[in-house]
């Protein structure tokens, strides 16, 4: 608890320090994007496939497939979840769009890939990489569509579906397991930069979360309660159902573990990013992901007590 105690706590230093150099435009929206992209490209699936090199075992890739199994049924029940929570926020169809997306998808990359790694280390990475694998199918299908307005059923377009499967995060996890797979080790200087480039993933991505949020005006961040109600939601209701739920499955571990803890993070950083993309309303994404972020650097702790209380982690 420690350790993790101090990994939250780190969390805040870099979103403090990425939220006031944008304040004192240091950085700016070229910035951000900038380093969205060396993160998205360059460092994370670096960290993704730094993590894999692990030697083939039987037990490590059935537990695997399980994971996957987890993660497909959580992104599934999730999207039901929100489509019904949703109606009753009565909002405008951007913004509904919006707050299902924040519901469905977590921060699993930013702030779920290094929180795990403090926990299990290399090995809470790759099961986290795997898992996140239902994050990517879902948010480039479903999640896309939410924020068009568009009905479920046109989520699975061939764009979006190509989009599915070429993008960075994917086809890291697709060559680190691998390598996995066939036993596949890297040469050793090209293992060490891997990993220390995936390294720097973790305060790079903070700080630029905290550079996003830094655009928002000071008086309109926290004047939403509907976005608080949301986040109590996305941080406590959402992992206690997952808690739930994979305890009466008789799920136990990091099987059971890493699921809750990836269903408390806070909105997807990204959240913004797509609604001003694709239709949605930014500012309350914005907005949804200052909160739920803020909110999150204690509730995290709470979550994370909890389990190891119940001796699951």
């Amino acid at each position: 608890m420690a350790s993790v105690f101090n990994q939250v706590m780190v969390f805040g230093v870099y979103l403090f320090l990425g939220y006031v150099l944008k304040k004192k435009q240091f950085f700016n929206e070229d910035t951000d994007r900038s380093f969205t992209d060396l993160i998205i490209f360059i460092t994370l699936p670096a960290l993704i496939i730094s993590s894999m090199q692990f030697p083939f075992s039987k037990k490590l890739f059935y537990e695997s497939l399980n994971l996957l199994v987890i993660s497909f049924s959580y992104y599934t029940l999730v999207t039901i979840f929100a489509e019904i929570v949703v109606k009753y926020f009565k909002l405008s169809r951007e913004t509904a769009g919006v707050y299902k997306f924040m519901l469905i998808f977590s921060n699993v990359g930013f702030m779920g890939y290094p929180l795990l790694h403090s926990i299990y280390g290399q090995i809470g990475v790759f099961q986290a990489a795997l898992y996140n694998i239902g994050f990517q199918v879902f948010n480039w299908t479903v999640g896309i569509a939410l924020l068009k307005g568009e009905r479920l059923k046109k989520a699975f377009t061939g764009e979006q579906l190509k989009a599915m499967f070429l993008n960075p995060g994917t086809l890291a996890v697709i060559v680190g397991f691998s390598f996995f797979s066939f036993s596949i080790t890297l040469p050793e200087f090209l293992g060490v930069a891997l990993k220390e480039i995936g390294g720097v993933t973790m305060p790079l991505s903070m700080v630029l979360v905290g550079s996003i949020l830094g655009e928002l005006p000071a008086g309109e961040i926290f004047s939403d309660f509907k976005l608080w109600l949301l986040s109590f939601i996305r941080l406590i209701i959402l992992p206690a159902l997952t808690l739930g739920a994979l305890i009466l499955l008789g799920v136990k571990g990091y099987l059971l573990a890493i699921p809750v803890i990836l269903a408390a993070m806070p909105a997807a950083a990204n959240t913004a990013i797509f609604a001003n993309k694709y239709g949605g309303d930014a500012v309350k994404g914005a907005q949804g992901v200052f909160i739920s972020t803020i909110l999150s650097l204690g509730s995290l702790l709470l979550v994370i007590y909890f389990l190891n209380y119940l001796k699951l982690i």
